[in-house]
Formats: structure tokens, C-alpha cells, sequence
């Protein structure tokens, strides 16, 4: 049995095998007898008919890598060759590798040139242009065999098509990417220099982005490639892109310092080029977390620190929102920057440190002394309702340390900062407000709801414990419907909250609300039975009590089908009606 029919009979156990010998460098199979071996594979006339066998795929894109630097080996450029002027394989090969590998399938004959240049087999695509195949035909994407070559890098290969005279060095693709893009955004230095060499490359083309092979340099961090375009004199180091964004624009954005550097040094750029957001090169490294491209662009001394994009925001702000602590220094070493700048929302940085907890960037701003630590934003918020919002105790206790703050602001809902602390059940913060000795205990908001109720109405007992230790929050206030913190607990069939309130001794069990209801209504409308006995062995509560619509708790256990609550009161002696 030769190679080729173990390859044909093989399982996946021979594929795993051979792509072993392949990585390891094993002689059993040198690369020239894998990739005739493959090459036989593929050249059955039949093959097609092996798409179910695991060694067809690996056959498809094993031979031309196992080919490159052996394409020059006799046999192998005449089986590739073989292989390559037939039609039908062309497209089997093309539709196995072109998963994993990129490639789409052509159409025409022609396809072949595109396989080698993708693979970057000089020698077999030699013969075949040696045999009328064209060079520059494009694929159904509008790439060309030079785009191929010069994405992946294949020097060689871009050398013979060059030679041949017939290739369009700027040709587009449906994208609008020439070679030169193609090259320049991959990095591929020594094609990029190939491509200038000729004298003929548009060197400030633009693709369908708008962006010049510069443009992507700067994107993809590729300086040596940057180097060589600028070194040309030709490019244009400060075009835009279809967003308004320069070269040097991206450079800040993806923290590329050797290329913003190698751009600044022209003397050619705009530092403070707007992009159609607003921003600048100065504020996309500030929301990108770039300190060191900040840095560059700071030390010209030609950038405006204080520059506001579409939101408002200033490189300051989005330094303060990300919690960038040596941004923020290096911005603040500048003696130029607003500190108490607003943003469309009303933020200022210190308000946006706050909402987002950042401890270290709030020091530094409030270590300047230029900053309003009460200022409110479009909700009515302060950076310390703001911080107790979102539960941020060190921001809290940083705030209240200054003891410049005002602890009972209110939004624009008449939510104090205890208020949220309450609602979210947070016993530190509840704990941090009232020990300042300030705060209202028992603030109502616009619902007329208090610390308390929030605390009740949630279940948050370690909460209402706080608030009822101070002797000032109002067990029986009541909210704009006219329920109480009890009301709230017992339709909620909170029995640990409505324990603990009882045992306060001072809640009125028959509060009514607006609708003429006390506590045991809606517990009678809800099925509680745990909260019904807790309220009527207080022997406090009037059982037989009618709302504005004459009906009873018993009649309204009743309606609901709560067939628990309703024995219970009729237990208690309650009536009907």
C-alpha cells in the first residue's frame, strides 16, 4: 500500500498524526512528500467525492503550505500546476479552504493566480503566467492577485507579478482597498517598500472608510510602515476619514505612541483635528485610557486642554468618568483646565468621578480647591447623591469628610441622599449620613415616602432598625395615598418588618389611608396570614372597619378567594358585611 492510499483509507487519528510531523519537523515525510502526497489526493478525478473523508480538507490547504520554499522542486510545481489548470479543482480547493483560510471562490480559470498568491507560491504561479494565465483579474470581492500577495505578506510573489507589466498597482476592490492599503494596514513593511519603489502607487488612497493606507497604520500599529510613507514626502499626514478622524486621531485612539510621535514630528498635523463627534485627538486618547499619547500631545503645548466634544465633555471629564488617576495629573500639572466644567447632562468631572466610584480622581479634584462639591446635574443631583445612588461608601465618606456638603439634597424626585441609602437597604451608608448629625431622618419626596417606608416597603430591617434608633423618623407618616410604612409592610406580607414596627409601640395598626383602608385591608386583599394574626392579637385593630365603599377586610378576603385570612378573621369575630 503506497502513501497516497493510506491517506485516502486514513481516519482522523492519521490527520491529527501528520499535522504533528508537519510541526515537529519529523523526516518520516518531509514537506515535499506531504505536499505531493496531498497533491495526489487532490488530483483524482473523483476526489470530489471524499468531501466526507477528514484528510480532503486537510489535503486542500496542506499542499501549497507544505509547497512554499519547495515550489521550485520539479515534481511539485508539476503536480501544483496540474492541479491549478483545472477548473473544477481550483473551486474544490477554494471552497475547502476558504473557511478557515479567507479565500472566496472564483469563477474562471483565472482563480489559479489568486491561489498562489495567497499561498505565496512564486514558482508554480511563474509557469502558469509562463502559460497565459492573467495577473490581474479580480475575484468576485474586486481583489486582484497583488491585493493577495500583499495582504499576507508575499514578497516574492508580489516581485513576479510586478514583473509582469500587466498588473494595476492601485486596482480597488468593491471596499475601495488598494494593494498599498491592503499592505500597509497588515504591516507588511517590505511589500509597502515594493509598492513605493515603483513610483506609481497613489500613496494617499482612500477606501471605503476614507482612510489612507497612513490612516491604517495608525490604526493597526504598524510604525515601520508609517515611517515609509512618510519618509515618500507625498502623503498627506493629516487627511480625514468618512468620521473626520486623522491619522493621528487613531493613533490616540488605540494608544499607538511611536506613530503619534513619528506624526507630531512632521509639523504637519492638526493636534486638535475635530472628528464629526467632536473629538479631538487629545479627548479620544483621554476616553481611550492613553496617558502616554495624552502626554505626547500635552507637551507640544499646541493642544487645547479644555475642548468639548458633541457631548460636552472635555478630556478632563472623560479622565474623571474612566478614573484615569495619571491622566488626570498630567492634566491638571497643565494649570489650564476647567475643573468644574459642565457636560450636556450637567456632569462635571468631579460629578462623573462620583457616579462611577472613583475614589483617587475625586482627591485629586477636590485637592484644587476650584470645585463646586454641591453642583447639580440636569436630575438635580449631587456628586453625593449621586455616590450613595449607586451605593459608593468611600466616595460617601471621602464627601462627607469635607464636611462642606449639604447631606439632605434633593432631586428632582425630592430623593435625599438617606433616601437612597434607605431604598437600597445599604446599612454603611445609612449609618455614614446619620452619624453627621445632619441629615432629615424623616424627609419625604415627592411621593410623600420617608426613609422608613422605602426601608419597609423593601424588607430592609437592618435599615429601619437604624432609622427608628434615632427617635425621629415618623412611624405613621404617611405617604401622598395616605398609607403608612405599615400599610406598606403589611400588603407586602413583610411579618418580620411588621413585627418590628409593633414592637415600636407607637404605630397607629387602624392608620387609614385615602381609600378609607387600613393595614388589615391589605392583607385581606393579599392573603397574608402570618401579618393578619401579628395585627389583630395587638387587640388594636377594628376588624369590622368599612372603606369609602362599604366593604370590610373579611368581605375583601372573601372576593379574592384568600379562604385562609377569611377563617382567621371570622375567628376573631369578624362580620360579613
Amino acid at each position: 500500500m503506497n502513501v497516497v492510499q493510506v491517506l485516502i483509507e486514513t481516519d482522523y487519528t492519521t490527520q491529527e498524526y501528520l499535522e504533528r510531523v508537519r510541526h515537529t519537523g519529523s523526516l518520516f515525510l518531509s514537506p515535499t512528500d506531504l505536499a505531493i502526497s496531498c497533491l495526489t489526493l487532490l488530483s483524482f478525478r473523483q476526489c470530489d467525492l471524499l468531501s466526507k473523508n477528514p484528510f480532503l480538507r486537510y489535503a486542500a490547504q496542506g499542499w501549497a503550505e507544505h509547497s512554499r520554499g519547495f515550489d521550485d522542486c520539479p515534481k511539485v510545481t508539476k503536480y501544483a500546476f496540474e492541479l491549478l489548470c483545472d477548473v473544477d479543482k481550483v473551486r474544490l480547493v477554494g471552497s475547502i479552504i476558504r473557511p478557515s483560510t479567507g479565500y472566496r471562490e472564483q469563477g474562471n480559470n483565472e482563480s489559479a493566480i489568486h491561489i498562489c498568491a495567497f499561498f505565496g507560491l512564486g514558482g508554480v504561479a511563474e509557469r502558469l503566467l509562463q502559460n497565459g494565465k492573467k495577473p490581474n483579474l479580480q475575484d468576485k470581492d474586486g481583489e486582484t492577485p497583488l491585493h493577495y500577495a500583499a495582504r499576507k505578506g508575499h514578497q516574492q510573489m508580489v516581485i513576479l507579478l510586478l514583473e509582469t507589466g500587466q498588473v494595476e498597482i492601485n486596482a480597488r476592490d468593491m471596499f475601495d482597498r488598494t494593494p498599498l492599503i491592503m499592505a500597509a494596514g497588515n504591516g507588511q513593511e517590505r511589500v509597502v517598500k515594493l509598492l513605493l519603489e515603483t513610483g506609481k502607487v497613489d500613496v494617499d488612497a482612500t477606501d471605503g472608510y476614507g482612510r489612507t493606507p497612513l490612516s491604517w497604520t495608525a490604526v493597526n500599529k504598524h510604525e515601520k510602515v508609517a515611517k515609509l510613507l512618510l519618509e515618500t514626502g507625498k502623503v498627506n499626514a493629516d487627511m480625514k476619514d468618512k468620521h473626520g478622524r486623522t491619522p493621528l486621531s487613531w493613533a490616540a485612539i488605540n494608544g499607538h505612541e511611536k506613530v503619534a510621535m513619528l506624526l507630531l514630528e512632521t509639523g504637519k498635523v492638526d493636534v486638535d483635528a475635530r472628528d464629526k463627534d467632536g473629538g479631538t485627538p487629545l479627548s479620544l486618547a483621554a476616553i481611550s485610557k492613553h496617558e502616554g499619547v495624552m502626554k505626547l500631545l500635552l507637551d507640544t503645548g499646541k493642544v487645547d486642554v479644555n475642548v468639548r466634544d458633541g457631548s460636552g465633555r472635555t478630556p478632563l471629564s472623560w479622565t474623571a468618568r474612566n478614573g484615569n488617576e495619571k491622566a488626570m495629573k498630567l492634566l491638571l500639572e497643565t494649570g489650564k483646565v476647567n475643573v468644574d466644567v459642565r457636560d450636556k447632562d450637567g456632569e462635571t468631572p468631579l460629578s462623573l468621578a462620583a457616579i462611577n466610584g472613583h475614589e483617587g480622581v475625586m482627591k485629586l479634584l477636590l485637592q484644587t480647591g476650584k470645585v463646586d462639591v454641591d453642583v447639580r446635574d440636569r436630575n438635580g443631583q449631587t456628586p453625593l447623591l449621586t455616590a450613595a445612588m449607586n451605593r459608593n461608601e468611600k466616595v460617601v465618606k471621602l464627601l462627607l469628610e469635607m464636611g462642606k456638603v449639604d447631606v439632605d439634597a434633593r432631586d428632582k424626585c425630592g430623593w435625599t441622599p438617606l433616601s437612597w441609602a434607605a431604598r437600597n437597604g445599604d446599612e454603611k451608608m445609612t449609618k455614614l449620613l446619620l452619624e453627621t448629625g445632619k441629615v432629615n431622618a424623616d424627609v419625604r419626596d415627592e411621593d410623600g415616602e420617608t426613609p422608613l417606608s422605602w426601608a419597609a416597603i423593601n424588607e430592609h430591617e437592618g435599615v429601619m432598625k437604624l432609622l427608628l434608633e434615632t427617635g425621629k423618623a415618623d412611624v405613621n407618616g404617611r405617604d401622598r395615598s395616605g398609607r403608612t410604612p405599615l400599610s406598606r409592610a403589611a400588603m407586602n406580607g413583610n411579618d418580620n418588618v411588621v413585627k418590628l414596627l409593633l414592637e415600636v409601640g407607637k404605630v397607629d395598626v387602624d392608620a387609614r389611608d385615602k381609600l378609607g383602608r387600613t393595614p388589615l385591608f391589605g392583607v385581606a386583599m393579599r392573603g397574608h396570614e402570618k401579618v393578619a394574626k401579628l395585627l389583630m392579637e395587638t387587640g388594636e385593630v377594628d376588624i369590622n372597619a368599612r372603606d369609602t365603599h362599604g366593604l370590610t377586610p373579611l368581605s375583601l378576603a372573601a372576593t379574592f378567594g384568600n379562604k385562609g385570612v377569611a377563617e382567621l378573621l371570622s375567628e376573631f369575630g369578624a362580620s360579613w358585611w
